[in-house]
Parts: C-alpha cells; sequence; structure tokens
C-alpha cells in the first residue's frame, strides 16, 4: 500500500515522536496536584503505580506472545520455500501463501513495536510517579489507608475547597455537601463554619420573614 499523501503522513510522523501518554505537567498538575493533602497525594501515586504495574504485566505477556507468533510465521515462510513447485498452479499458490504470510509478518512486526512503544511510555509515566513518592515521603511518611488523623484532614480539606468554590461562584449549597460536614467530628473546622453558614442563613431567614409581617 502506497500513495503520496500516505508516504508524506508516514515521513512526517517518521521525523516527529507522537508520544500516546499523559505529559508530565498533566501528571503533575491534574492528576497529583488536585489532590488537596500529601497523604492523598501519596495514596494517589500508589494507586497510579499499581493500575501502570498491571498494565506493564499484560504488555510484557502479549509483546512475548506475539514475538513468538512473529517467530512461527518466520518457519512457516521457510517450510514454504523448500516445498517444490509441482507444476505452473502450484507455483502461483505457493507465492500467494507466501504474499500473506508476508503482510501476516509485517502486520505483526509492526504491532510489536506499537506495543513496546505503549510499553516504554508507560514506564515513563511510573518513572514520574516513583519520584512524584520518594519526594513526597520527604515531607510528610506514608501513613495507612485507614489512618483517622490523614483522613480526617483529608475530607475536611476537601470540602472546605468545594465549600468556598461554591461560595465563591455564588451556587447555591449542595444538600449532599451539607449532610457530609455536618457528619464529620464536632471538632472539625469545616463543621464548625458550616454550622456558622447555616445559622446565618437561618438569621437571615428569620429577619425577612419579621420584615414581611412588619411590613403587613
Amino acid at each position: 500500500m502506497s500513495s503520496k499523501v500516505y508516504d508524506q503522513a508516514s515521513d512526517l510522523i517518521s521525523k516527529n515522536k507522537i508520544p500516546n501518554r499523559h505529559t508530565f505537567y498533566q501528571l503533575k498538575h491534574f492528576v497529583l496536584g488536585k489532590e488537596v493533602t500529601t497523604q492523598a497525594k501519596l495514596q494517589k501515586c500508589l494507586r497510579e503505580l499499581d493500575a501502570r504495574r498491571s498494565a506493564l504485566r499484560s504488555m510484557i505477556i502479549g509483546i512475548e506472545e506475539s514475538k513468538d507468533d512473529l517467530r512461527m510465521l518466520e518457519l512457516k515462510t521457510m517450510e514454504l520455500e523448500k516445498k517444490k513447485t509441482k507444476n505452473e498452479l502450484h507455483r502461483e499458490y505457493k507465492l500467494i501463501q507466501a504474499r500473506k504470510l508476508l503482510r501476516k509478518r509485517d502486520a505483526l512486526a509492526e504491532n510489536i513495536r506499537e506495543m513496546e512503544k505503549k510499553l516504554n511510555e508507560t514506564e515513563e509515566e511510573m518513572s514520574f510517579f516513583l519520584a512524584a513518592f520518594q519526594q513526597l515521603e520527604q515531607v510528610e511518611p506514608l501513613k495507612r489507608h485507614d489512618d483517622p488523623e490523614s483522613n480526617a484532614e483529608f475530607w475536611n480539606e476537601n470540602f472546605a475547597q468545594e465549600l468556598q468554590l461554591r461560595m465563591l461562584l455564588q451556587k447555591p449549597l449542595d444538600l449532599e455537601l451539607v449532610k457530609c460536614i455536618l457528619a464529620m467530628h464536632k471538632d472539625s473546622p469545616i463543621r464548625k463554619e458550616m454550622i456558622g453558614i447555616l445559622d446565618q442563613i437561618q438569621s437571615q431567614a428569620i429577619e425577612a420573614k419579621q420584615s414581611k409581617i412588619g411590613a403587613k
């Protein structure tokens, strides 16, 4: 298969690497950056590493299987070449078989290259999360998943951020958000803030009602 446009596109692509992964900027700011605490960032690193480790294992097996399949196609080609041609019809049949095997080999070899490319890109992302984890651990060591203090800190910061954004953007308070905040420990800063906001709303409602009654 060949055409002018195809050849031009292939030449352009071969000269310009096209990574099929997140940029490190994306990983830093939009994957880790949106986590509100150091512990959350550490846990995120572990989850991302675990997901990529599983993917990497599957890729390695897939590459090994494909390389075996490629070798089997090469052996079939060698076997076909050794067969003696009986007549013209048989010779044409052998040529067709050889072309089909060649196309399968080329497609399989290309698939292996793509899998190896994806494997390298996955390793690059894993290296990013490994380095990020090591840097974060210098700030604060990893705590267990169910550590009550780190969980309280995370949810307090998470709800505080959500509440602040809603207030700044003048969005109505989400009922589920309010319920979750009120369900937190009584000493939680965001719970105290939420109670203050609700008291203020209640006072404003009472004042508005009294004003309405006085106007009558």
